[in-house]
């Protein structure tokens, strides 16, 4: 989401055109789906920083993201 705690932290979205970035880990936790990323994420609290794991083509690499709120709320 543009504005968004991914987006700030450098992460590439559909709006970035091509293919995105997928997220791959939560703090080390698997994630497989975007329910999975939610329910980790909703484990912590705005301004907690987390480690993502992040595929971006054939390219793996970890970022460290602060959580803000939901751009818009």
């Amino acid at each position: 989401v543009p504005g968004g705690a991914a987006h700030q932290a450098g992460l590439r979205g559909l709006e970035a055109g091509g293919v995105p970035d997928v997220i791959l880990e939560v703090n080390g936790v698997p994630v497989n789906s975007f329910e999975e990323l939610l329910r980790e994420v909703r484990k912590r609290q705005v301004g907690d920083r987390i480690t993502l794991k992040v595929r971006r083509g054939s390219q793996v690499f970890q970022v460290e993201a602060t959580l803000a709120p939901f751009p818009g709320r």
